[in-house]
Parts: C-alpha cells; sequence; structure tokens
C-alpha cells in the first residue's frame, strides 16, 4: 500500500507540475512514455507452431490431431 500511496503522490506532483509548464515547451506524450524497444523479428509457420505445442505441453494440454 505505501508503494502504491508513493505512485500517486509521485504522479500528483508531476502533474502539478506540469500544469505550470509553458505549453510552447510542453514534452510530447511520446517523450514522457517508456517504450521497450526490441527489435522484431519474423518467426516462421513452424517456429510459431512448435512455441504452440510447447505452451500446450507446459499447460498440460491434451494433443489433438486434425483429419484432413
Amino acid at each position: 500500500m505505501e508503494r502504491e500511496h508513493n505512485e500517486r503522490a509521485w504522479l500528483a506532483h508531476q502533474t502539478a507540475a506540469m500544469m505550470r509548464c509553458d505549453p510552447k515547451k510542453f514534452p510530447k506524450l511520446e517523450k514522457l512514455m517508456h517504450r521497450r524497444r526490441v527489435p522484431g523479428r519474423k518467426q516462421t509457420p513452424e517456429q510459431q507452431f512448435a512455441i504452440v505445442k510447447m505452451l500446450n505441453a507446459a499447460f498440460g494440454g491434451n494433443v489433438v490431431k486434425k483429419e484432413s
């Protein structure tokens, strides 16, 4: 509860400080937001299916084979 209180107090403090900010110098939202920059890489359908099978096994799922 202390951490949550401190987070809300920080937010209130920052909001009040931004209200006093010069509109011409006001930071863009993108600059304020934290973005994790992870380069994306494409997965092949085989890789995607292998991940699905691992997740299925990890959660105790049943293997179901579709008849064609």
